[in-house]
């Protein structure tokens, strides 16, 4: 898809977006707006139902569809795409001894701490799935700031969860009202 097409809106970046884009150009590796939020998954997982609910929350949310631009700007401006695919990473550490297990983690957490976001490419979000037995996953969600907040990756998560289980006992969620 041509990426002009695929833009559905262009908005000026929020002052407290701009002191974070600051932070973030200064020092990209600092990681010390990329949170990560890692969850112990355990009982069976439908892994393709656990990626479709996180699309559907792409394809939801605007805020994860935004990239952030400045070069050769007056001001910043944040873009909201029509669409994109979820980045997913996947891997499988069963039959591993539990002390390798966490300190791949930890090794894992550290690297992607530090791997700066493309601010241009979103989804400004990045999911690993490591499973560890046969019913134990490690969920590992990290994001950019410029895009969530705590407040708002717990209520994103909530989300995602109640689609999950819509999704694996097939049932329909209502569609979510925008606020007023």
């Amino acid at each position: 898809m041509d990426k002009r097409k695929n833009i559905e809106n262009i908005y000026p970046l929020a002052p407290m977006q701009q002191g974070i884009l600051f932070h973030t150009l200064l020092a990209p590796e600092s990681g010390a707006y990329a949170p990560q939020i890692v969850l112990t998954l355990e009982g069976a997982l439908d892994v393709a139902g656990l990626q479709q609910a996180w699309q559907q929350a792409l394809s939801q949310h605007d805020v994860l569809r935004t990239g952030f631009y400045w070069e050769q700007r007056d001001e910043p401006f944040q873009v909201v795409y029509r669409q994109l695919e979820l980045t997913w990473v996947q891997q499988d550490w069963r039959g591993q001894p539990a002390d390798i297990q966490a300190t791949r983690l930890q090794i894992f957490l550290d690297c992607n701490q530090t791997q700066p976001f493309d601010l241009h490419k979103p989804p400004l979000v990045r999911l690993a799935l490591m499973q560890l037995d046969e019913s134990r996953y490690q969920l590992i969600f990290a994001y950019h700031h410029l895009i969530l907040d705590g407040w708002s990756a717990a209520n994103l998560l909530k989300t995602v969860f109640a689609q999950y289980f819509s999704i694996i006992r097939s049932v329909l969620l209502p569609a979510a009202t925008p606020p007023p």
